[in-house]
C-alpha cells in the first residue's frame, strides 16, 4: 500500500489572495493572454490604467519587466576579469535553478544577524590576503558592513559596535592581511 507521499493527488486551483500585487498580476496576465476575448482584455487593461493612475505598483506597462529596451549591449564582466563562484550558491543551483534564480535578483528577504556576520567575516578575510588592501581600508570596510547586518534594530547594532573592538581588522580576527 502506498504512503500518503506516495499517492496521487488532485489538482486543485488555488484562489488568487486578496491583495493588490495579486490583483495586478491577474489583470497583467489577462491582458497578454491572446487566448482571451479582446472585450476581456480591454476591461483588465482599463482597471490596469485605473490602478496606474492611482499609482499602484506593476501597473503601468513601464514598471513590466522585458518590455523596456535593453539598457546596454556590455558583458557583464571584461574579458580577462575574474568571476567568483560560491560553492554554497552552485550547490543551490543544482537543487533549484528558480530559487538560485529568483534569490540571485534580490528575490529574498535578506540574511539574519548571524548570516550577514558571518558574510562580513568572509568579505574581511578575503580582502585581508589582498596585499593592496590597506588595514584602514578593511577597517573602513568591516566599518561600513556593520550598517548592512540585520540583528534586529539601530539600537542593537549600535551597542554591538560600541562594544566591538577598537578597529575592525581585530573585529574580524585580522591583522596586515594575515587570517588570524
Amino acid at each position: 500500500m502506498p504512503t500518503w507521499e506516495e499517492r496521487p493527488r488532485p489538482v486543485t486551483s488555488v484562489p488568487r489572495t486578496l491583495s493588490l500585487p495579486a490583483l495586478v498580476a491577474e489583470l497583467r496576465s489577462v491582458v497578454t493572454d491572446a487566448q482571451r476575448p479582446l472585450a476581456v482584455r480591454r476591461a483588465a487593461a482599463e482597471q490596469l490604467a485605473r490602478l496606474a493612475a492611482d499609482r499602484v505598483p506593476g501597473a503601468h506597462p513601464d514598471d513590466w519587466y522585458g518590455l523596456q529596451p535593453q539598457s546596454t549591449e556590455a558583458p557583464l564582466k571584461a574579458d580577462g576579469e575574474l568571476v567568483r563562484v560560491s560553492p554554497s550558491r552552485v550547490e543551490q543551483f543544482d537543487t533549484c535553478a528558480l530559487r538560485w534564480l529568483l534569490e540571485g535578483a534580490g528575490g529574498t528577504a535578506g540574511p539574519g544577524g548571524a548570516q550577514g556576520l558571518g558574510m562580513l567575516v568572509h568579505d574581511a578575510a578575503t580582502l585581508a590576503v589582498d596585499d593592496s588592501v590597506t588595514t584602514e581600508e578593511l577597517d573602513a570596510r568591516i566599518d561600513a558592513g556593520w550598517d548592512d547586518i540585520d540583528v534586529g534594530g539601530p539600537w542593537v547594532a549600535n551597542k554591538a559596535a560600541r562594544a566591538g573592538p577598537p578597529n575592525g581588522a581585530q573585529a574580524a580576527g585580522l591583522d596586515q592581511g594575515q587570517p588570524a
